[in-house]
């Protein structure tokens, strides 16, 4: 069983239910060209986590958060993966809570540097 350093592995019944009215969002932390990703800490906790929030402006936008969360699901006992923790749909955005990963963009850092070795990404 594979866990990150430095964390115990989550479990499901430590997490409870949480919705959006449970999290304090702070500061933007990045946009991509489908969403944006904010910080955000949780009330009832005080954890801080990373908020990403997909507009639903174009068609298959749903679709495509839906796998993006079934798969990241599959993936959750990965140490080289991002944890989504909770997700939530409205009509108009789609709303995953991931575990937040400090450090900035592995892209940005791939790009400034012009590439990484696999244990530089990991970690």
């Amino acid at each position: 069983m594979f866990s990150r350093p430095g964390k115990e592995r989550r479990q499901e019944e430590d997490l409870g239910f949480r919705s959006a009215e449970d999290f304090i969002v702070g500061e933007l932390l990045g946009t991509g060209t489908f969403c944006h990703v904010l910080q955000c800490t949780d009330r009832v906790s005080g954890t801080e986590y990373a908020m990403k929030v997909v507009p639903k402006r174009g068609a298959g936008i749903s679709q495509a958060c839906a796998m993006e969360a079934h798969c990241l699901r599959r993936l959750e006992r990965s140490p080289l993966v991002v944890s989504l923790l909770w997700d939530y749909d409205t009509d108009w955005n789609w709303t995953g809570i991931l575990e937040l990963c400090e450090g900035g963009e592995l892209w940005a850092y791939i790009a400034h540097c012009g590439c990484v070795l696999e244990g530089e990404s990991a970690w």
